[in-house]
């Protein structure tokens, strides 16, 4: 009987290991830095994935405008939004099943505030 039940647990775990070995076969991680124009990072711009059928994926970059997340291989409409700058949306974006992907962009500023008083080592230009 305890080797019936052995035998059950073994097998279970042999089935999960290569259920989930397949399904990462069908992954893939994209990741990338998101940026201004200047090329300064922009932390906390929300990141999202959606594919054809409306599921949505996403991520927020860190502090060093970095972003990752894990997606299944397909077509998505890529969305990268941080106020004050402009939403950039990327259709038709093809997710493969290569690993790792990656994919940096930059936003442009759509409603930013001018600096009018600029100040160099202390000293008003």
């Amino acid at each position: 009987m305890k080797s019936l039940k052995f035998t059950y647990l073994l097998t279970l775990i042999l089935a999960l290991t290569i259920c989930v070995d397949a399904q990462s076969k069908n992954m893939a991680t994209l990741g990338g830095v998101v940026t201004d124009s200047f090329g300064a990072v922009i932390p906390d711009t929300l990141v999202t994935a959606q594919n054809k059928k409306g599921k949505k994926y996403g991520a927020k970059t860190g502090d060093d405008g970095e972003y990752k997340f894990p997606l299944p291989k397909g077509v998505y409409t890529l969305e990268f939004t941080r106020p004050p700058f402009k939403a950039l949306t990327i259709k038709k974006y093809q997710i493969t099943d290569k690993g790792k992907m990656r994919l940096d962009v930059s936003l442009i500023c759509g409603n930013c505030e001018l600096i009018e008083d600029i100040s160099w080592l202390g000293q008003s230009l």
